[in-house]
C-alpha cells in the first residue's frame, strides 16, 4: 500500500503537464489593451464583471478569466478531477496569472467589489500590484489610484475598510469612467463623503 501511494506520488510529480502549466503561468503572452482591464473579487461580482465585459462587446474590456494563458490552464485542467496540481497548487498558479493580468493593465481600471475577504486575491494580489508595482495603472474605477494605498498596508484589510465610502454605496456598473469625481477633488453632493474629502487624499492613510 505505502509503495501505491509512493508510486502515485512519483506519477503525480513528473505529469508532463505541471511544467506546461507553470511555463504557460509564468510566460505565456498576457496583453490588455489600455482602460481596459476589469477586477473582482467573489462570485456575485465575478459575475457582474463577466455581465460587464460580455455587454460592452466593442470596447475590449477583459479579466483574468479572459485571457489566453487561463483558458489554456483551464484546459489541462487546473482545478477539479484530473488536475496534475493540489488545490493549494492550483491556487498559486492562478495566482500568478492574476498578478502578471495586473502587470498588463495601463490606465483606468475597472473592479467589481465591495466586501472581498482580506484573503482574496483581489487584495493580497491583484490591487498590491496595481498600486505599487504597475506605475502604467493610474485610476480605480475613474479614481485616483492612490486613494486605495490603504490597501497595501499590513496586515491586508478589506477594501470595504480602505476605500471611500462613496464607492461602496453604488453598483459598479455606475462607477465608470467619467461618473466619479476628478482626482483628487471631493466628489458630486450625491457621492458626498461622510467628512473632509481630504481625508481620502494620499498620504492621509
Amino acid at each position: 500500500m505505502k509503495e501505491d501511494r509512493q508510486n502515485m506520488k512519483a506519477d503525480f510529480n513528473t505529469d508532463p503537464r505541471r511544467q506546461k502549466a507553470l511555463d504557460l503561468a509564468m510566460n505565456g503572452p498576457i496583453e490588455v489593451p489600455p482602460d481596459r482591464a476589469v477586477f473582482f473579487s467573489g462570485g456575485r461580482n465575478m459575475r457582474q464583471a463577466l455581465d460587464f465585459c460580455k455587454g460592452n462587446p466593442d470596447e475590449g474590456f477583459m479579466t483574468m478569466l479572459h485571457t489566453g494563458v487561463h483558458q489554456e490552464l483551464m484546459k489541462i485542467p487546473l482545478f477539479g478531477e484530473g488536475s496534475p496540481f493540489t488545490r493549494e497548487e492550483a491556487v498559486d498558479l492562478s495566482a500568478l496569472v492574476s498578478a502578471r493580468f495586473a502587470m498588463a493593465a495601463s490606465g483606468n481600471v475597472l473592479v467589481f467589489s465591495n466586501r472581498p475577504s482580506g484573503r482574496s486575491t483581489l487584495n493580497t494580489v491583484e490591487i498590491p500590484a496595481l498600486l505599487a508595482a504597475n506605475d502604467d495603472v493610474t485610476t480605480i474605477n475613474g479614481t485616483d489610484k492612490m486613494l486605495w494605498t490603504g490597501a497595501i498596508r499590513p496586515p491586508v484589510l478589506p477594501l470595504s475598510d480602505i476605500v471611500p465610502p462613496h464607492l461602496l454605496r453604488f453598483d459598479m456598473h455606475e462607477i465608470l469612467p467619467g461618473n466619479t469625481a476628478e482626482s483628487g477633488k471631493a466628489p458630486p453632493e450625491s457621492q458626498a463623503l461622510p467628512g473632509p474629502a481630504e481625508q481620502w487624499r494620499p498620504g492621509n492613510f
